[in-house]
């Protein structure tokens, strides 16, 4: 699963143990692997831990924001890795 969508309103994303995980009033809609996502898209009134944002920047997954009507909003990049090779051959590799 390369990209999580948020777009349960009123949910939270968070971060623990290893994992992802949305929950709306405390009842958990969704779990996985945090290392099986590689983007998350924040649509409208939902809300991301400072744990799971810490999470999400420290390992390269970009996060985007829209409002409930898609309009983008703005987004949360990494810092690109300043090892150039390793760049070139992930570029290589995803048009592949």
């Amino acid at each position: 699963m390369p990209t999580l969508y948020l777009t349960h309103q009123g949910s939270q994303l968070g971060f623990a143990a290893g994992r992802l995980t949305v929950r709306l009033r405390r009842k958990e809609l969704f779990s996985a692997p945090a290392e099986l996502v590689d983007h998350v898209v924040a649509i409208g009134g939902v809300q991301i831990t400072a744990r799971a944002l810490a999470f999400l920047l420290d390992n390269g997954i970009e996060t985007s924001f829209l409002t409930l009507h898609g309009r983008f909003r703005g987004r949360l990049q990494p810092p690109l890795s300043k090892n150039v090779a390793l760049r070139k051959a992930t570029a290589a590799h995803r048009w592949q």
